[in-house]
């Protein structure tokens, strides 16, 4: 009896051709579409190769003993993902991140270079435990993994075990896990203004040499920064329009805050980017190449530059360039603290970076100074000029109104 599931191929019109759909993965994931088939028989078998192959991959709910770490997580959890980001309770970096971490970190046996990785995703599910998971912290610690990076990992494998929890597990093996992860500690996130100025002193002709200084005279994200356009940038008056970013996907959403801020460019910055402009146009006249989406910063082709690209790159001109280590979004803090530093009121700070008042505060509150240029002003303000001939009188004061009769 034929499945009703195996249907007419539409795509072959007078041909006895039969196609069908099947769920291998769980929703919101596409099911899968095999087609071409020249007889009922040959789909069937293929039909039936599938659900054998979902069969031995999800177990019955009774025990689930087959399905394996790397399974449930890659399979599983991260399909179902797709529905809270549909639905706003997870950002679409949030899931990107819990994606790198299965992929590069949590499941492999080892990285491309030999050293030890996660090695979880062998791990029958059911069978994973609290030892399991500080073996997994521990061997990416002996690879090198910086503490928030770990604290990154643990809590994507933690996230994804609680939602097993009790469908697939009776508890999180992470609750039981006995090492703690600290924080990363970075002493200064920013750089002062000699540091600003060497690394921008050896960039000096590179062919991002005015993304980089973008960076630091507009104290604008990442994502503000490779997902910027042409048409929000007015060359004439000196002003750029923020108002989108570009996701580690290379998508566009909104800015963080959703809170689009026009601020004014200095004189050195405006010529860079003319004059990369005039490159740009350049080279993609002489490849044939175009650029559709408008983008400021683009690669040789056309096309817009990828966050993991311009971070990495960041990272290798920092070190040869011999200043301290900062993250790229330690270019941010880095304009904040130069305009706190500076004498640039808090306000006309947070309306450069897009941020409130109250963010400015906590963040930068160290570099608002310790009250000694406040006590300063001040005095001088109050100071009084007094008369060589007058002393004050320094009479006894009287304790009560009565002793003074």
């Amino acid at each position: 009896m034929r499945d009703p599931r195996i249907k007419n191929d539409p795509d072959f019109p007078g041909e006895r051709r039969f196609h069908f759909y099947y769920r291998l993965n769980p929703h919101p994931a596409p099911p899968e579409h095999r087609s071409g088939f020249t007889s009922i028989a040959d789909a069937t078998a293929a039909l039936r190769e599938l659900e054998a192959a979902k069969a031995a991959r999800r177990p019955a709910p009774g025990g689930r003993k087959g399905l394996t770490v790397g399974e449930y997580l890659t399979d599983v959890w991260l399909p179902s993902l797709a529905v809270r980001v549909l639905t706003g309770v997870l950002k679409q970096e949030t899931v990107d991140g819990y994606e790198r971490n299965v992929r590069l970190h949590i499941t492999p046996d080892s990285y491309k270079d030999g050293q030890p990785a996660g090695a979880l995703g062998k791990v029958k599910l059911a069978a994973l435990d609290g030892d399991d998971v500080d073996a997994m912290i521990g061997r990416l610690a002996m690879a090198g993994m910086k503490p928030n990076s770990l604290r990154a990992a643990r809590t994507a494998l933690s996230s994804a075990l609680a939602d097993g929890v009790p469908r697939y597990l009776p508890h999180n093996p992470v609750k039981l896990s006995r090492l703690s992860v600290p924080a990363e500690t970075v002493t200064d996130q920013s750089w002062n203004a000699e540091e600003a100025q060497a690394f921008l002193a050896y960039v000096a002709g590179d062919r991002q040499e005015a993304l980089w200084r973008y960076f630091l005279a507009t104290g604008c994200r990442l994502g503000e920064a490779t997902g910027l356009r042409w048409r929000k940038i007015d060359l004439t008056r000196g002003v750029v329009t923020i108002d989108h970013q570009r996701t580690a996907r290379g998508g566009g959403r909104g800015r963080k805050n959703k809170k689009p801020v026009s601020i004014p460019l200095d004189a050195e910055t405006l010529a860079l980017l003319r004059q990369w402009r005039k490159i740009q146009a350049a080279g993609l006249l002489r490849l044939g190449a175009r650029n559709d989406g408008d983008y400021v910063f683009t690669g040789t082709t056309g096309r817009p530059l990828w966050n993991s690209v311009v971070e990495r790159r960041f990272n290798r001109l920092r070190h040869k360039s011999r200043v301290h280590r900062i993250t790229i979004h330690g270019l941010r803090r880095t304009a904040a603290t130069l305009m706190l530093d500076n004498g640039v009121p808090v306000q006309e700070v947070a309306d450069r970076l897009g941020d409130t008042k109250a963010t400015i505060l906590r963040n930068y509150a160290h570099h608002l100074g310790d009250g000694t240029r406040a006590a300063n002003v001040l005095g001088e303000v109050l100071s009084v000029k007094r008369s060589p001939q007058r002393s004050p009188d320094l009479g006894v004061i009287p304790l009560n109104r009565r002793s003074e009769g």
